[in-house]
């Protein structure tokens, strides 16, 4: 009975932040409607095509949001921080934990080396750079407090997952100075799980007014990993000190997903700002005896401070 209020907890959670990601943009043009300080749209609008160079981009957004966990066992993530850190020069660029230098750029195509930590882990890990900026605290749990029902298999029942270090390809095809195309192809450096994992996406940044401060980027991809990076992970081996029923191996995964951000300036340094992720698992991710969830969702909604 625990174990299905739960999950029922869990559902309503997802149904709630699905709401969010069709609201914002109505809410934005609310907050456009009713402003009564007048902000120039050209000194606001910066476009990911078009980012200034050589200059320290960092803002901190203070609010509420949460990162779900789709992991038996796995506690949702609480979000009150959310920092963003970019540094842009002619050829090396640093953007949210992607490490980049570009040698080929023209102004539709921009091919660059890059290195990052594989975000993967953040569901297993506490202390992975994804997940710095959040309190864990059992008062601010999304479950509530209710007494958890005893489970054949969760993420304390396996071997410590490492992190890995990505590094490979990436291509940026620019459409038109607001929208472009991303492909990735990386491989672990470190031997961590020994395999590739990659994304294909498609951004659109727009203003729902004309002649309006608002901002709104769309996100629309996918994520393919690698069998061997899926076996790693969500895979169940003689290593875990499980049962041995419970051992799983499956093949490699992509997973779509659709990303949205809005924001509305409220002063020189100062912005609404709000976010909402969906990504659907693939099958063989979500048929691991270690997930739980079909999906995973991020979810923040606040003020941003750009320093």
């Amino acid at each position: 009975m625990t174990k299905l209020y739960r999950l029922n907890r869990k559902k309503l959670l997802q149904l709630k932040l699905c709401r969010m990601l069709i609201l914002l943009p109505l809410l934005l043009i609310q907050l456009n409607v009713s402003a009564e300080t007048k902000i120039t749209h050209d000194a606001t609008k910066q476009t990911e095509n078009h980012i200034a160079t050589d200059k320290l981009h960092f803002s901190i957004a203070l609010g509420a949001g949460v990162k779900t966990n789709p992991l038996v066992g796995g506690n949702n993530i609480p979000l009150f921080i959310v920092p963003s850190l970019r540094f842009y020069g002619e050829k090396f660029y640093f953007d949210n934990g992607d490490l980049g230098y570009s040698f080929i750029q023209n102004k539709q195509l921009t091919l660059s080396a890059v290195s990052r930590i594989n975000s993967e882990n953040a569901y297993f890990s506490r202390w992975h750079p994804k997940n710095i900026f959040v309190f864990s605290s059992s008062s601010v749990s999304i479950d509530g407090n209710s007494p958890e029902t005893p489970k054949e298999i969760n993420i304390n029942d396996i071997h410590d997952r490492q992190w890995a270090i990505d590094a490979g390809l990436q291509l940026n095809w620019f459409i038109t100075s607001v929208s472009q195309v991303k492909v990735q192809l990386l491989h672990d450096i470190n031997d961590v799980y020994n395999g590739l994992n990659g994304s294909v996406e498609y951004f659109r940044q727009f203003s729902p007014i004309s002649s309006s401060p608002i901002n709104v980027q769309i996100k629309i991809g996918f994520d393919w990993f690698s069998q061997s990076m899926v076996n790693y992970y969500y895979g169940i081996n003689n290593k875990d000190k499980v049962n041995p029923t419970l051992h799983y191996q499956s093949g490699s995964a992509l997973n779509p997903y659709i990303k949205l951000h809005a924001n509305y300036p409220l002063s020189k340094q100062w912005k609404f700002f709000s976010a909402v992720s969906y990504k659907i698992l693939a099958t063989n991710i979500k048929d691991s005896p270690i997930v739980e969830e079909k999906n995973n969702i991020t979810a923040f909604i606040g003020a941003s401070y750009v320093f």
